[in-house]
């Protein structure tokens, strides 16, 4: 999380389950690029000595009627 801080494209970010390993759950719009994922893999590689896994996911328009 503290990695994200003041990345370009990140409007937040929060841990999540940190008690069983834990994730780092971020909202980024779509000035956050594939450089910048990497960048924040290798700070927390560097820390850590793990890399971590990236999932990228959009919103959809959300449940409607049909």
């Amino acid at each position: 999380v503290d990695a994200l801080k003041g990345k370009d494209g990140v409007l937040g970010a929060r841990l999540t389950g940190g008690g069983f390993g834990g994730a780092v759950v971020a909202w980024a719009d779509q000035n956050f690029t594939e450089v910048t994922a990497q960048s924040i893999c290798d700070v927390y590689n560097d820390a850590y000595g793990r890399a971590p896994v990236v999932h990228h996911i959009e919103t959809g328009d959300g449940a409607r009627m049909l």
